[in-house]
């Protein structure tokens, strides 16, 4: 199944690498670059999957503006599906964005040091995508 996916991140370079890894794979891809205008384009259209950078604007480790766009999704999108993606990992965080926040996956950007695993994440999204089929 191709879904239609919401990628909301401050940095360019994150937006476009996501985007094409999808749009290869086959998905519509929509992309975000603050709050304001990824909680816009929920209200305008219907997503699949929402792919959010944890911290979007600055580096504080206050600043959870991913999770805050991830209960406007849940709110305004019940069925929608979502990852959080965070250049800097933090246990609590991932349990909160988890257990809290409902998030369906959690990555790092660059886990440990080592580059971000394309290929693993792209089997990520196929399996959200098609929980539903499997389950019936």
């Amino acid at each position: 199944m191709k879904g239609n996916i919401l990628i909301v991140d401050d940095q360019p370079n994150w937006r476009e690498l996501l985007s094409v890894i999808l749009t290869d794979d086959g998905h519509k891809v929509t992309t975000a670059t603050n709050f304001q205008e990824a909680v816009d384009l929920l209200k305008r259209n219907s997503f699949d999957i929402a792919i959010l950078d944890m911290r979007l604007v600055d580096a504080s480790s206050y600043n959870i503006q991913g999770m805050e766009v991830l209960k406007e999704a849940k709110k305004q999108q019940p069925s929608i599906k979502a990852i959080i993606l965070t250049g800097y990992p933090d246990h609590d965080q991932k349990e909160k964005a988890v257990n809290f926040y409902k998030a369906d996956g959690y990555y790092e950007k660059a886990p440990n040091g080592k580059p971000f695993d394309i290929e693993v994440f792209s089997k990520e999204i196929f399996k959200l995508l098609n929980e539903e089929k499997y389950a019936e």
